[in-house]
């Protein structure tokens, strides 16, 4: 692939990303503040944190996919990635959160 080929491609992503985003915020009647899609080349967990610090975040909130055991050991988890490396407040949000005692919260 040539350069120019690379870039469109990530022009296409992330013109698809920012819709799928902003049409599932919409669904949610929740307008953020500032919606960012960024082209990652580090690992996803570092790149959320660079720009946390780059935009002064006050708070980051992360989804998770609920893993345990194997799958988690296997897969990692991006969200306990974030929550280990960061300086800043992260809300981790589990599939189907219901109670405040099923979200991990690093202040």
């Amino acid at each position: 692939m040539t350069e120019d080929q690379v870039q469109d491609y990530l022009a296409e992503v992330e013109e698809r990303a920012t819709g799928e985003l902003g049409a599932f915020l919409g669904n949610l009647r929740f307008d953020p503040i500032r919606r960012v899609v960024k082209h990652n080349v580090t690992s996803v967990a570092h790149t959320i944190s660079s720009l946390a610090r780059e935009v002064s975040a006050d708070l980051v909130v992360v989804g998770t996919h609920g893993r345990t055991g194997i799958a988690k050991l296997l897969l990692g988890s991006v969200a306990e990635e974030v929550l280990r490396i960061a300086d800043y407040d992260v809300l981790a949000v589990p599939p189907n959160a219901t109670g405040k005692d099923r979200v991990a919260v690093k202040p």
